[in-house]
């Protein structure tokens, strides 16, 4: 699970961009990390059977200690609590905004 543009990872990632010179402000731009995400879920992921895949639009990083990322956003008709349920019985999905 991931938010699109999640700030932590994205400074974390940050110094291995441009051939490992860093990028601007220590932060992957958001663009370059969506379409990395993307390519993770629909290039690698997808093809096995054995991932699935919660992404949704935002800088959040902790989505599990966030009530509302939690129990009341809704994505695809699904909250995170009931991706994660899904999950733990071995339903394999891919759901994203």
């Amino acid at each position: 699970m991931s938010a699109y543009e999640d700030a932590t990872s994205r400074f974390f990632l940050s110094f291995g961009f441009n051939n490992c010179q860093g990028a601007p402000g220590n932060q992957l731009p958001a663009d370059v990390f969506r379409r990395g995400l993307v390519n993770l879920r629909d290039d690698i992921l997808k093809p096995k059977s054995t991932w699935s895949s919660f992404m949704i639009n935002g800088t959040s990083h902790t989505m599990l200690a966030d009530d509302f990322l939690f129990y009341e956003k809704e994505v695809e008709g699904m909250y995170l609590y009931e991706w994660i349920q899904k999950l733990m019985d071995g339903e394999i999905m891919h759901v994203s905004e």
